[in-house]
């Protein structure tokens, strides 16, 4: 994350090489040219930038943070493509698993 001054050196620098992204970017170093972009949409409708990230809904509710959430699939299991579902991967037990339920 920038700090106020930086995105506010970004803007300007910006404005004054004639809304040229690209070349922003490179003479900064930083940010993304899709940052600069808005950053700059925010500047020119508000006339200034945020001094703090504004976060205008809470991206995990109450609930999901307190109970939290399990993966749709477990990373380190592969499917066998068989009845039984799920099996560790590169062991001989998927291995066994797979030939037991096939047969």
């Amino acid at each position: 994350m920038y700090s106020y001054e930086e995105r506010i050196r970004a803007v300007k620098l910006y404005l004054k090489l004639g809304k040229r992204l690209t070349a922003t970017v490179r003479q900064l170093g930083y940010p993304t040219t899709k940052s600069l972009e808005r950053w700059h949409h925010t500047y020119e409708r508000c006339r200034a930038l945020p001094k703090e990230r504004i976060c205008l809904r809470p991206r995990y509710s109450a609930e999901q943070k307190k109970g939290g959430r399990r993966p749709l699939y477990e990373p380190w299991a592969v499917y066998c493509g068989n009845d039984k579902g799920l099996a560790v991967s590169g062991t001989r037990d998927a291995r066994r698993l797979a030939r037991r339920t096939a047969s």
